[in-house]
């Protein structure tokens, strides 16, 4: 029987395997066992310097930062809308008012009361933060005290290279360690930062210095467990972004001698007469210039380079590539390329909402991990100087608020307006939500509107009529009747 069995199913064992942990030939899949942070320590310096070189030089990557610049902070910046509260609860408007006038003014780029260098105003200094984020894939903000501020606080952003990525301890007294200059503790907490002293153009040269986690923002998206640096949003399409723009240039090169039209000097037959105008290889070179025209020297034959470029399949093939770099950071391809070439309002409209998931989703992460943190600080030391009139004990109070970012027009405000409407009806949303959505505080707005009124009334002009309700859809009303008899 086992003869039988070994003849018909052979003596190879057979074994049930994933497809995805094949190994082939034709698969070059180096994988190593080093844990994300293993990974970091060798990796994490050139990364960061090549997405920087990106974001100079490549007009994709620098597009791609203007993108997100416009439509994650806007050019407004983040709105507040306090929500202060008095002693029964109830909201304190004047109270509110004071806080928002007062962030104002410490947000304002004329004054620049928010950076250590007192160069940047609350919106640049929030472009920083931002682009830094996106390009090195972690922030390091040092919040540094200013007893000469109103304000009491100025932050300064730390390059994220001058952040000790070499130093490294495996195990330190307390049974922490450190890693890649960040000292932890037993569970993971991050105790203090070593960081080096920029005083000179090159990096890991200035003296290293330690700085206490609660002098220290560090900002960056932890997408394995452990990991305790970032990782660029750019890192999955650095090489074809570079491969891409070599290909360009390649392109451009070979256009412009097709362009150029350059000829040659085929030797047919014999001439003794150019000894002088070789080279010592024996190469002979003409300038040409466009329009000019000649007779071939004797003995020679004139024969025209004509390169086949730009490639026929040139643009399909850039496009499907930049799809691929276009998905990798977040964006719809047409909206990172910048190509609304045969789009129509159902794609485009598609494309724009998933694009506005994504800049809300940075929005979201700026404000809690980087806004809510400076509106605490800038609201203590505020109470502490008393640049606002209240007391310590209030200060729970005084904390509520809420940021409101920049926020994005309808593709087709007719039909999206109709549907808001219908919602309306149906009782799925309300002004103040709709409000709260665009990005602005309804304090402020209905104040404006009782502002409009009085200045009508002041003048005796009549107030402007409401726009007239949407249209219910066309039904008819036979086919209603029937159907109800």
């Amino acid at each position: 029987m086992r003869n039988l069995l070994k003849k018909v199913f052979g003596t190879r064992r057979r074994e049930r395997r994933f497809d995805a942990a094949k190994q082939t030939r034709l698969i070059r899949w180096a994988l190593g066992m080093d844990r994300i942070n293993g990974q970091l320590k060798q990796d994490y310096p050139t990364m960061v310097r090549r997405a920087r070189d990106l974001a100079q030089n490549n007009d994709f990557v620098t597009g791609y930062l203007e993108n997100i610049e416009r439509n994650v902070i806007g050019p407004d910046g983040f709105r507040l809308q306090s929500l202060a509260r008095d002693a029964s609860g109830a909201p304190d408007a004047a109270r509110a008012a004071a806080i928002r006038e007062l962030w104002e003014f410490y947000q304002s780029e004329e004054f620049n009361f928010v950076s250590a260098d007192a160069q940047q105003g609350g919106r640049e200094f929030d472009v920083l933060v931002l682009n830094t984020l996106v390009i090195d894939g972690e922030v390091f903000i040092w919040r540094r005290p200013d007893p000469a501020s109103p304000f009491g606080m100025r932050y300064e952003v730390i390059d994220s290279l001058d952040v000790d990525y070499l130093y490294n301890v495996e195990r330190t007294a307390d049974g922490g360690r450190i890693v890649m200059g960040i000292r932890l503790d037993v569970r993971n907490r991050p105790l203090s930062y070593f960081v080096r002293e920029a005083r000179s153009d090159f990096y890991q040269t200035g003296r290293r210095f330690e700085l206490p986690a609660s002098e220290v923002l560090h900002l960056f998206r932890k997408r394995f467990p452990g990991q305790v640096r970032g990782i660029t949003r750019l890192a999955a399409a650095v090489l074809d972004i570079a491969q891409l723009d070599e290909y360009k240039e390649a392109e451009i090169i070979a256009a412009k001698l097709q362009a150029a039209n350059c000829i040659i000097y085929e030797k047919t037959g014999v001439n003794e007469g150019l000894g002088e105008e070789a080279d010592a290889a024996g190469n002979v070179m003409w300038d040409v210039v466009p329009g000019q025209a000649g007779l071939a020297p004797a003995g020679y034959t004139a024969k025209q380079i004509t390169p086949n470029h730009p490639n026929s399949n040139f643009g399909a093939f850039f496009k499907a590539v930049l799809r691929g770099i276009a998905n990798s950071v977040g964006l719809s391809y047409n909206k990172a390329a910048g190509d609304y070439e045969s789009v129509n309002y159902s794609s485009l409209r598609e494309a724009s909402l998933e694009d506005r998931e994504t800049y809300k989703t940075l929005q979201k992460f700026l404000i809690a991990k980087w806004k809510n943190p400076q509106f605490a600080d800038f609201l203590r030391f505020s109470v502490l100087s008393g640049a606002l009139k209240a007391d310590f004990a209030e200060l729970p109070r005084l904390l509520r608020h809420r940021f409101n970012p920049r926020r994005f027009s309808w593709v087709d405000p007719e039909k999206e307006l109709k549907a808001k409407q219908l919602e309306y009806n149906l009782r799925l949303t309300d002004p103040l939500t709709e409000i709260e959505e665009s990005g602005r505080d309804p304090e402020e707005v209905l104040d404006n509107w009782q502002r409009y009124y009085e200045m009508c009334a002041a003048r005796g002009l009549p107030v402007a009529a409401a726009a007239p309700p949407v249209d219910e859809p066309a039904t008819d009303k036979k086919e209603l009747a029937s159907d109800e008899s």
